[in-house]
C-alpha cells in the first residue's frame, strides 16, 4: 500500500514538473544566442558558439550588420549584467521574465536604436518598440573585428521557435497515455512486481526526456534543472531493472538480487550525486557579486560537471547494451508466445533506437556543438517514439501487462472524463491565449501558452477531484464507512448459509457504523407472533424471547419506535416500558413480504446524538440485505433437511431390499420333504378341551373352523 502510494505521487509529481518546464521553455524569453556550458578559450566573457534563426529574431531589421554578434565572437554582458559563466547566460535570461520597461524604455513604432551609434550608451537596456517588439541591449566582441573593445548592439528579444516547443508536447501527449494507463493497472495489481517497476521506469522518462529536450533553458532554474538531473542519472538503471524482470526475472538475479541492484543504482546514484553536488556549488558560488577568484573556481566546477556528464552518457552507453542483452535473453527464454511477442516487438524498438541514440552519443561526445543546438533532439525523439509505440503495440495487441483489462473495462468512463476535463482546459487555454492589452505575446508563444494551459487545467482538475475525495473522506467519512460495510455484508451473504453468522455479521456491522453503544438483533419464531434472539453486542443482559402482542402490531403497521423520556416508570406506556427494560433507543422491524421477520433493538449512540434520515436508510438497506440472505440461508438449511431425509429414505429402501433378497434366499434353501401340510376345511374339527356351548362359543368355533382351512395369514 506505501509503495502503491509513493508511485502515485511520484507520477503526479512526474505530469506536474513536465507541464512546468513545457510552460517555463514556452515562456522563457529568447536572444538567438547559443553558448557552451564551458568554452576553450580563457578571454573574458563566454563564446557564442550559434546564431539560431537570425532572420526571424529581428537581425534582418537591423541596419548595420556589424553590430550584430556572431558565431565566434564573446558576449560580455546581457541587460547591463556581466556574462562571466554559462550560469551567468541562463541566470540572465531567465530574468528577463519578469523585467520591466525601464523609464524612457518605450518608443515609437519604427524606431531604430543603431542608428546612431553615438548614443546607444544613452538608451536604457530594455526598449519596446510599439506595442509587441521588445529589444535588448548587449555587449560582445566579435572575432572578425579588428578591435578588441566591447561592442554595444540591441538585439530582439522572441519566444523559442514552435518547431522546438511542439516535438516536446508530441511526445508529452503520448508518454502521458502511456503512464496513465500504466499508473491505473500498477494501482489495481500492487503485488505485480514488473508491473510496478514498468510504472517507475515510465515516470524517470517523463522527467529525463521533457528535460533533456530543454537542459540549456533549465539551466537557470535550479528547482527545475535538478529533477532533470535526477531522472536523467537513474533511467538507465531503472530500464535495465525492468528488463531484468520481465518477462521473467533472470536466474542470476533471483540469486543475486542485492549484488545486483547495488551493481545498477550505485553508479547511477554516485552519478546523480556527483551532478547535483557540482551544479549546485556552481550556482550558488557564481553571481553578479563574485569575485574573479570565485568565477574562477566556478568555471572550475563547471569544467568537471562537463567531465561528469561525459562519463555518465557513457555509463548510460553501457547500462543501454545491457538492457538489449537482457531484452535478447528474455526472448529467447520465454516460452509463453504472449510474453514472446511483447518481449519481440520491445526488442525491435530497442534495435531501431540503437542507431539514434548512438548518434546522439556521438554527438556528446565529439561534436558539443551540435550537441548544444539541439541535433540530438530529433533522434531521441525517434527512439523514444520506437519505444512508446513498442509499448502501445503490446498492450493493445499482446496484452502488455494486462493493461487492457483495466483500460477496457471502464474505457467509456475514462473516454469521457478526459474528453470533459480536455474541452474545459481547451475553453480555458483559448481564453488565456486570447490577445490582451499590455500583454506582449508572439504567435508561437500564444500557442504554446494555450497548450500547455490545456495540459495544467487537466492536472488541476484532476488534482482537485483528488483533494475533494480526501476532503469528503475527512468530513463525511460515515459515507464511507456505509458503502464499505455494505459492501462487506453483500459479500458475506452470498457465502453464508447459517442464520446465526449471519446475524453476528449484520449485528456487528451496525455496531461500527453507527457507533452504538449496544445493539441487539431478533428473528419472529415460526407461526408465532413472538421474537428470538439472535445476535446481541455489548447487551447481554437483553432477554432471550420477546412476547408482546402490542409491539408486533406497531410493527406491522410500519412504525418504528423510540424510546421517549419519562419521569416515572408508572408514566410510560407498555412499549416504553419494554424499550425500557431491553435499554433501547430505537426499534426498527425488518419486513419479508409484507410480514415480520425481526426487529433491531439500538442503542444510544456514543456521541449521545440522535439518530439520522442517514442512519435509518443504513439500517433499511441492511435489513433488505439481510432479509434476503436470511431467505436464501433458509431456503439452504430447509434444502438440506429435505436432502437428509431423501438420503435416510433411500438407506431404508436399500436395507430392505437386502433383507427381501436373504429371505428368497432362505426361502429357496429349505428341502421339498419338509411339513407343509395345511388343514383342510373337510377335516374334523376338534373341540373337546374347550368348554362351553353358548351362542359367542359356538360363533367363535365357526370361524376358527373357517379359518383352519385355508392356508391364508
Amino acid at each position: 500500500m506505501r509503495s502503491r502510494f509513493a508511485l502515485t505521487c511520484a507520477a503526479t509529481c512526474a505530469v506536474f514538473y513536465a507541464v512546468v518546464v513545457v510552460w517555463f521553455v514556452s515562456t522563457t524569453p529568447d536572444i538567438g544566442l547559443r553558448c557552451l556550458l564551458v568554452d576553450s578559450a580563457d578571454a573574458e566573457g563566454i563564446e557564442i558558439c550559434a546564431v539560431v534563426d537570425a532572420s526571424q529574431s529581428g537581425y534582418a531589421a537591423q541596419p548595420d550588420s556589424d553590430l550584430l554578434p556572431r558565431k565566434g565572437g564573446r558576449l560580455h554582458s546581457i541587460h547591463g549584467k556581466p556574462t562571466r559563466t554559462f550560469l551567468d547566460f541562463a541566470r540572465h535570461l531567465h530574468a528577463l521574465r519578469g523585467a520591466s520597461i525601464p523609464p524612457g524604455g518605450k518608443q515609437f513604432e519604427g524606431f531604430r536604436p543603431l542608428e546612431g551609434r553615438d548614443r546607444l550608451r544613452m538608451l536604457p537596456e530594455l526598449l519596446q518598440i510599439g506595442e509587441s517588439q521588445r529589444i535588448l541591449q548587449v555587449e560582445f566582441t566579435r572575432s572578425d573585428s579588428r578591435t578588441t573593445a566591447p561592442q554595444i548592439t540591441y538585439i530582439d528579444i522572441h519566444s523559442l521557435p514552435l518547431p522546438e516547443l511542439a516535438i516536446t508536447l508530441t511526445w508529452l501527449f503520448f508518454s502521458l497515455i502511456i503512464l496513465l494507463a500504466v499508473g491505473l493497472a500498477a494501482w489495481n495489481r500492487p503485488n505485480d512486481r514488473p508491473l510496478t517497476l514498468f510504472f517507475a521506469m515510465c515516470i524517470v522518462t517523463l522527467g529525463a526526456f521533457v528535460g533533456g529536450f530543454h537542459w540549456w533553458t533549465l539551466a537557470g532554474s535550479p528547482w527545475l534543472n535538478l529533477p532533470f538531473i535526477i531522472c536523467a542519472g537513474l533511467l538507465p538503471a531503472a530500464t535495465l531493472h525492468f528488463f531484468l524482470v520481465f518477462p521473467h526475472p533472470r536466474k542470476f538475479f533471483e540469486r543475486f538480487a542485492w549484488p545486483t541492484l547495488a551493481c545498477l543504482y550505485g553508479p547511477a546514484g554516485a552519478s546523480v550525486t556527483m551532478l547535483c553536488g557540482l551544479y549546485l556549488a556552481a550556482w550558488f558560488m557564481n553571481g553578479p557579486t563574485a569575485a574573479d577568484a570565485d568565477v574562477s573556481t566556478v568555471i572550475s566546477l563547471l569544467k568537471a560537471l562537463r567531465t561528469t556528464i561525459l562519463w555518465s552518457v557513457a555509463v548510460a552507453g553501457v547500462f543501454f547494451a545491457a538492457t538489449l542483452a537482457a531484452l535478447l535473453s528474455g526472448f529467447l527464454t520465454t516460452r509463453n508466445p504472449v510474453e514472446r511477442n511483447q518481449v519481440k516487438w520491445i526488442l525491435w524498438a530497442a534495435v531501431f533506437a540503437t542507431i539514434p541514440i548512438g548518434y546522439t552519443m556521438w554527438l556528446a561526445l565529439y561534436d558539443s556543438i551540435g550537441f548544444v543546438l539541439g541535433k540530438g533532439r530529433i533522434p531521441m525523439f525517434l527512439a523514444s517514439l520506437s519505444f512508446m509505440l513498442a509499448y502501445a503495440t503490446g498492450m493493445a495487441r499482446h496484452r502488455l501487462m494486462f493493461v487492457d483489462d483495466v483500460v477496457t473495462d471502464n474505457r467509456k468512463y475514462y473516454l469521457v472524463s478526459g474528453g470533459l476535463m480536455a474541452l474545459v482546459g481547451i475553453v480555458i487555454g483559448l481564453g488565456v491565449s486570447l490577445p490582451q492589452t499590455g500583454v506582449l505575446l508572439s504567435a508561437g508563444q500564444r500557442i504554446a501558452v494555450c497548450v500547455v494551459v490545456i495540459f495544467a487545467v487537466m492536472l488541476l482538475l484532476w488534482t482537485r477531484d483528488r483533494l475533494q475525495q480526501i476532503v469528503d473522506q475527512r468530513f463525511f467519512r460515515e459515507k464511507y464507512r456505509l458503502g464499505q460495510a455494505l459492501e462487506r455484508m453483500n459479500r458475506a451473504a452470498a457465502h453464508i448459509v447459517d442464520p446465526n453468522s449471519l446475524a453476528s455479521m449484520m449485528v456487528g456491522t451496525c455496531h461500527d457504523v453507527l457507533h452504538v453503544e449496544r445493539i441487539a438483533l431478533y428473528f419472529c419464531r415460526s407461526g408465532e407472533s413472538g421474537f428470538q434472539l439472535a445476535a446481541v453486542e455489548n447487551a447481554n443482559d437483553v432477554p432471550i424471547e420477546i412476547d408482546h402482542p402490542e409491539l408486533v402490531a406497531t410493527l406491522r403497521e410500519g412504525r418504528l419506535l423510540q424510546r421517549v423520556p419519562s419521569v416515572s416508570r408508572q408514566s410510560m406506556s407498555p412499549l416504553q416500558e419494554l424499550m425500557h427494560d431491553l435499554g433501547g433507543e430505537l426499534l426498527y422491524p425488518i419486513d419479508s413480504d409484507d410480514e415480520i421477520a425481526g426487529l433491531v433493538m439500538l442503542g444510544p449512540k456514543r456521541s449521545a446524538q440522535p439518530f439520522t434520515a442517514e442512519d435509518l436508510t443504513f439500517l433499511n438497506a441492511m435489513a433488505q440485505i439481510t432479509t434476503v440472505a436470511l431467505h436464501s440461508a433458509r431456503a439452504h438449511v430447509d434444502l438440506a433437511r429435505v436432502n437428509d431425509e431423501l438420503q435416510l429414505k433411500v438407506k431404508r429402501i436399500a436395507e430392505q431390499r437386502r433383507e427381501i433378497a436373504a429371505l428368497r434366499a432362505e426361502v429357496s434353501q429349505r428341502p421339498p420333504d419338509a411339513d407343509t401340510t395345511v388343514p383342510t376345511a373337510d377335516s374334523e374339527f376338534r373341540h373337546d378341551l374347550i368348554c362351553g356351548s353358548s351362542a359367542a362359543i359356538r360363533e367363535v368355533f365357526g370361524t376358527v373352523r373357517k379359518v383352519a382351512g385355508t392356508s391364508s395369514t
